[in-house]
């Protein structure tokens, strides 16, 4: 980030691997839809590190030290679907691919906003969200654009950090299973919050959720009043739910 005019690296990741390298993906943050954070992968007793690269540091979207609760853009999260590991970034608007055994770059995609949730992998392409109120999806070869899709209602604009953004970014981080992908929309549920489910080839429409924003319910501390969720995170799916 950048302080006095300067701007600050971190060394964020270094992958290890025994040789030779064969390692299973890890196509989602904590790798499967229902985020289980396990993997099939065995690891070797002796370790070996390969490379590291330097990323830019996150600007999270919430000041960090009054704001404890909310800590889901605080670092990067990567995936890795083959020989490609994909990093976002909320400090350049960015989404990366890097190759795994050598860690040079493929390719880079700029988003319209900050992305600040990892990717989510699935049949050679990589479905990405960002503050700028849209899902893409990316060929995970080249980078290229296959589709995109506002997950917003319109392209109204607020300040954010500095900069515009969606009034309703992308921050209910997408979630891929059987052919549909999931991405939620909004921050303040007195201005609307919003899912939808796409078809991963095509980015066509499964169904579209406007109706969970200003709810009037009972609130933690037992008062009704008008609220609803607002999706900052990772969503995930189990037992035929969206979570």
């Amino acid at each position: 980030m950048r302080a006095g005019g300067r701007i600050e690296a971190c060394l964020f990741f270094a992958l290890v691997a025994a040789a030779p390298l064969v390692a299973a993906d890890w196509p989602m943050w904590r790798h499967d839809a229902g985020r289980s954070g396990q993997s099939p992968q065995v690891l070797a007793d002796e370790l070996h590190l390969l490379w590291t690269s330097e990323q830019r540091a996150m600007v999270p979207a919430f000041n960090q030290v009054r704001q404890q609760r909310l800590q889901f853009d605080r670092g990067h999260e990567p995936i890795v679907a083959g020989k490609t590991l994909l990093i976002g970034s909320s400090a350049n608007d960015s989404l990366v691919a890097l190759d795994t055994e050598t860690g040079a770059r493929r390719w880079q995609f700029f988003a319209d906003g900050p992305i600040r949730l990892a990717p989510a992998a699935a049949d050679g392409r990589a479905y990405v969200g960002s503050d700028d109120g849209c899902l893409y999806c990316l060929e995970l070869k080249t980078g290229d654009v296959i589709w995109k899709r506002r997950v917003a209602p319109s392209s109204r604009k607020v300040l954010g950090n500095g900069r515009m953004i969606s009034v309703w970014p992308v921050r209910g981080g997408p979630v891929v299973q059987d052919g549909v992908v999931y991405a939620a929309a909004g921050v303040w549920p007195f201005e609307g919050i919003f899912v939808a489910a796409f078809d991963a080839r095509d980015g066509s429409v499964r169904w579209y959720n406007d109706r969970t924003g200003s709810l009037y319910l009972v609130h933690p501390h037992n008062a009704e009043a008008f609220g609803g969720p607002s999706p900052q995170g990772y969503l995930l799916l189990h037992q035929g739910k969206l979570v």
